[in-house]
C-alpha cells in the first residue's frame, strides 16, 4: 500500500455480541486503502479471539491490547499508531454503510476539509428496529455552503451534530497540530475531543447520507452506567468551555444551549436517588455557574421545557427538583409516545382504506374504463 487514506480506530471492550457485525462493515468498505487499528481495552469475553481471527485474515488490521482504561485511552493509543491522512473513530457495537469511508474521504478531499460530519441512523437494540436520527446532522444550524468555518456557524456549531466521534472524519495533521486527545474518563471521554476540533476548525464539510448506525438501548451501554461517574459529564463540558475561552473561540450561545441539553440528558440517565441528588447539589453549588447556565431572556434557550428545568434547578432542593423532573419527563415521553402512536394509527388506517378501495368493484370498473381506451389506441 503506497498511501493510507484513512486510519479506522476502534476501541473494544467485551463486545462479542456485536463485534463481528461491526468488523464486517469495516473490512468490506469500498475504500480499500485503509488501516484498521483495534484496541482491546482488557476484554474478558471472546472479543480477543474474534479480533485475532480477523487480524489473521486481513493484513490491514493491527491489534493493541491494554488493561481496562476505558475508550478514551484506547482511542488515544490507537491514534498514536495511526498513519492515515484522515482518522475515524468507530465503536465496536455500531455498524457502517460500506461506502461510508469513501464518501467522507471524497468530501474531505474535494473541499480540503479538516473535519467531515455525516448523517446517521439509530438501531434500537431492544426492539430490533432501525430509525432515523436527525440530531446527527441538523442543516438548519449551518451556512448554505461547504466548506464552512466554525466562526461562520458560531450560533450552531455545537448544536448541528452530536458530540460523538463516530459520524466524523478528521484530518490527522489538524488533530496533531492541536495536540488533541480524548479524555481518560469512564463517561463522556469524547465530548472534549470532538467539540474542540469542531470549534477550532477553519474548513468543515458534511455528507448528508446516513452512513453510520449507532446501536442504542443496550443494557451494558456506558450511558446506562452514568451514575458510576455522575459528575463527569458536567466537568467535561466545563473543560471544553475553559479550552475554547483560552483559544478565543468560545461560541457562547451555542455552547450554553448544548450544555443545558447535556444537563437534562444526564440527569435523565442518572439511576438511583443518591447519585441524582448528588448531581443536583453539584450543579446548584458550582456546576451551572461553571457552564455559564443562568436564566436568560425569553427565546435564548431553544427548548422551553429545558429552560423550565434550569429555572427549577436554580431554586429547588434535590427532592423538589426530582418531583418536578420525574413528572415532566413522564409528560414529555408520554406526549412523544402518544404522537407516535397516533401517527402509526393514522398510517395503518390509511393503508386499510387504500386496500378497501383497491378491492372495491367501483375501483376495478374505473380502472377498466381508463385502461380500455389506451389499449384500443395502441392497437390502432
Amino acid at each position: 500500500m503506497t498511501e493510507i487514506k484513512v486510519s479506522v480506530i476502534v476501541p473494544v471492550y467485551n463486545a462479542e455480541k456485536n463485534l463481528e457485525t461491526c468488523l464486517e462493515s469495516i473490512v468490506h468498505q469500498t475504500l480499500p486503502d485503509i488501516e484498521i487499528i483495534i484496541v482491546d481495552d482488557g476484554s474478558n469475553d471472546s472479543s480477543r479471539d474474534i479480533l485475532k481471527k480477523y487480524a489473521d485474515s486481513d493484513e490491514r488490521i493491527s491489534l493493541i491490547f491494554q488493561k481496562n482504561q476505558y475508550a478514551g485511552v484506547a482511542r488515544n493509543n490507537g491514534k498514536k499508531k495511526a498513519r492515515g491522512k484522515y482518522l475515524v473513530f468507530w465503536d465496536s457495537d455500531d455498524f457502517f454503510r460500506l461506502d461510508a469511508l469513501e464518501k467522507m474521504y471524497d468530501s474531505c478531499e474535494k473541499t480540503q476539509a479538516q473535519v467531515c460530519v455525516c448523517n446517521g441512523n439509530q438501531f434500537l437494540d431492544d426492539k430490533g428496529k432501525t430509525v432515523p436520527a436527525p440530531a446527527y446532522l441538523r442543516k438548519k444550524y449551518l451556512p448554505d455552503h461547504v466548506p464552512f468555518s466554525a466562526e461562520e456557524a458560531a450560533d450552531g456549531i455545537l448544536n448541528f451534530t452530536a458530540e460523538a466521534p463516530w459520524n466524523k472524519m478528521f484530518l490527522r495533521s489538524y488533530i496533531e497540530e492541536l495536540d488533541l486527545d480524548f479524555q481518560p474518563s469512564r463517561n463522556v471521554n469524547d465530548a472534549y475531543f470532538v467539540c474542540v476540533a469542531l470549534c477550532l476548525a477553519k474548513r468543515i464539510t458534511i455528507v448528508e447520507d446516513e452512513l453510520v448506525t449507532y446501536r442504542k438501548n443496550q443494557k451494558d451501554n456506558l450511558v446506562n452506567t452514568v451514575s458510576k461517574a455522575n459528575l463527569a459529564p458536567y466537568q467535561a463540558w466545563a473543560d471544553i468551555k475553559t479550552k475554547l475561552c483560552r483559544e478565543n473561540a468560545f461560541p457562547q450561545k451555542s455552547f450554553e444551549n448544548k450544555a443545558l441539553d447535556v444537563v437534562v440528558y444526564h440527569l435523565h440517565h442518572t439511576q438511583g436517588y443518591e447519585a441524582f441528588a448528588d448531581s443536583v447539589r453539584y450543579l446548584k453549588r458550582e456546576g451551572l455557574a461553571a457552564l455559564g447556565l443562568k436564566e436568560r431572556e425569553e427565546g435564548y434557550y431553544s427548548s422551553k421545557w429545558k429552560e423550565a428545568c434550569l429555572a427549577r434547578l436554580l431554586c429547588d432542593t434535590p427532592e423538589e427538583f426530582l418531583a418536578f423532573f420525574a413528572y415532566n419527563t413522564y409528560c414529555q415521553l408520554y406526549t412523544s409516545d402518544a404522537e407516535r402512536y397516533l401517527l402509526e394509527r393514522r398510517l395503518a388506517a390509511s393503508k386499510e382504506d387504500n386496500r378497501k378501495i383497491r378491492e372495491s368493484k367501483s375501483y376495478k370498473i374505473g380502472k377498466m374504463i381508463t385502461w380500455l381506451p389506451g389499449k384500443l389506441k395502441r392497437k390502432k
